[in-house]
């Protein structure tokens, strides 16, 4: 029997203040995105010359080496690394 994602009682995994499921997109932008940033792991934008691309501040405009997925792979390489 499938379930659907009304018929579930747990509700969604990750869900918005309102306790509605989040999009991927916004999770991505508003949580994943940022914490890579504060942990320094972004990398500088750069543009379709090469160049490094900077705001109207000059600071540079940074952009997440990893994405979403990412997360699966390194849990897997724990994982192994541990023997599990």
């Amino acid at each position: 029997m499938e379930t659907s994602q009304s018929d579930s009682a747990a509700g969604p995994g990750l869900p918005s203040s309102l306790g509605t499921p989040q999009f991927h997109n916004n999770m991505l932008c508003r949580m994943f995105f940022p914490l890579q940033e504060r942990a320094g792991l972004s990398a500088q934008k750069v543009d379709g010359q090469g160049r490094p691309c900077a705001n109207d501040e000059g600071q540079p405009i940074l952009k997440p080496k990893y994405g979403f997925h990412a997360l699966r792979h390194a849990a897997a390489s724990g994982l192994i690394a541990r023997g599990i």
